[in-house]
């Protein structure tokens, strides 16, 4: 998919909180700027809402009845919670009234002037029960119309997504119980060992898939090509474009130009390498028969522009590739990464031992599991919500995050908004920092 064929997706433009916690109010940012089309970073004292507000924009626009998302917001303490979109449509929560948790109403209120609002009412232990309500379901029919793709990453690292959201949920979900939202935080944070090979697993079928596809349509894009081979052949050559310049120097100087493009494809083990010696004594042999010349030129031809049109159709897939490998590899000391169709993404030790992922340090695994799934997101684009980016990186690292998260969504319509206390990450892009304070 080309930039050009990139899906929009939504942005958040702008974030207002009225009584966050009860005593609480922000307008993130303050000013509508294009600065924070791309990245937005929330940095303050603990305790002052950064992780609950990405909870809450994640719940807010989240538009299936799983995952207890809506009861996210009915027990978080609030008067009022809006985003306003980058085509101003504006989604909010508010509560009437002096209660500050519990029952809620959510508002749409499109460009065009409709505005479309859905009172839910919080059961006892404060869950919204969302599977047989007729409110709920014209509330998520309107939430799917409006909300971009999202993807959060909270400090647990246990990754979900608004794309797809879990097969063997239920509506039920909603209606999950306190004490086993406590117990299952629990169970989660006591998790130390981030699982690294299934997010590698999903980047690699995912990679495999686009190879297959793009095969397909260089072998389609080569068999148009050929045609010409065969009418040469058969004699009816008129048929066909005749090149201008048909010399031995001329094409030899094509030939070279192309295989030096295949190289940064066979690398990864996209394109296999380019004869250009073999190719080039050839001509040099033909030349003694201008016969034999004019024929290898007509038939190289075509030769290379079907090599050209495979690697056009396996561009995309070559640039993910290179630009995820020489992202992680920017960070690792004395290891790799590498790729090939057959193998996938595979780790290496300083001495070439193939290291398996969850065997990376734990900085190693946070950065990965990060870029995988930023990679992973490149295609739909929509909202990436990260808490903690930060989280077991040095201090150079940090450094470099956000320039690494970047450039693995380049061309993408990804935003990000993340929660911070890297003071590493913020001083490097002051002006997309939103400071929260306790005034």
């Amino acid at each position: 998919m080309s930039k050009e064929q990139l899906p929009a997706a939504r942005r958040i433009r702008q974030i207002r909180i009225e009584k966050l916690f009860g005593y609480l109010d922000y307008t993130i940012p303050k000013f509508s700027s294009k600065e924070t089309d791309r990245f937005l970073i929330f940095y303050g004292e603990n305790g002052v809402g950064k992780t609950t507000i990405l909870r809450l924009i994640y719940a807010l626009l989240y538009p299936h009845p799983t995952q207890g998302q809506k009861s996210v917001i009915s027990r978080s303490s609030f008067r009022k919670f809006e985003l306003v979109l980058d085509d101003n449509t504006v989604v909010s929560a508010w509560r009437s009234g002096e209660k500050l948790v519990g029952d809620y109403t959510v508002s749409i209120h499109k460009p065009d002037g409709k505005i479309a609002e859905f009172s839910l009412v919080a059961e006892a232990d404060l869950s919204i029960t969302s599977g047989t309500n007729p409110i709920t379901k014209e509330m998520f029919l309107a939430l799917i119309e409006i909300s971009p793709p999202m993807y959060f990453l909270p400090d647990d690292r246990k990754f979900t997504s608004s794309k797809e959201p879990p097969a063997t949920a239920s509506a039920s979900a909603e209606s999950m119980s306190a004490a086993s939202m406590v117990r299952e935080r629990y169970r989660r944070r006591e998790s130390h060992h981030l699982a690294v090979s299934p997010v590698i697993h999903r980047l690699n079928t995912w990679i495999n898939r686009k190879i297959a596809f793009a095969s397909v349509a260089g072998e389609e894009n080569t068999s148009s090509i050929y045609l010409r081979v065969i009418g040469e052949i058969a004699g009816v050559a008129g048929h066909f474009p005749v090149p201008e310049d048909l010399s031995p120097s001329k094409l030899t100087q094509g030939i070279k130009v192309l295989a030096n493009e295949a190289e940064k494809f066979t690398r990864y083990g996209l394109a296999t390498p380019v004869p250009v010696d073999r190719l080039h004594y050839f001509l040099e042999q033909a030349q003694q028969s201008p016969d034999a010349s004019k024929t290898i030129a007509r038939v190289l031809q075509p030769y290379i522009s079907g090599i050209q049109a495979r690697l056009n159709a396996l561009e995309e897939v070559r640039r993910i590739v290179s630009t995820y490998v020489e992202t992680i590899n920017d960070f690792l000391v004395h290891k790799r990464i590498e790729f090939s169709p057959q193998k996938g993404f595979i780790f290496y030790s300083r001495d070439n031992a193939e290291l398996k992922p969850n065997f990376l340090s734990s900085g190693e695994r946070q950065l990965v599991v990060l870029l995988t799934n930023v990679v992973l997101a490149w295609e739909t684009g929509g909202l990436f919500l990260i808490d903690e980016p930060e989280l077991s990186l040095n201090v150079t690292w940090q450094r470099k995050l956000v320039g690494a998260l970047l450039k693995c969504s380049s061309n993408s319509p990804i935003q990000f908004i993340m929660a911070s206390h890297s003071l590493e990450m913020i001083s490097q892009h002051l002006q997309n920092v939103a400071k929260l304070d306790v005034e």
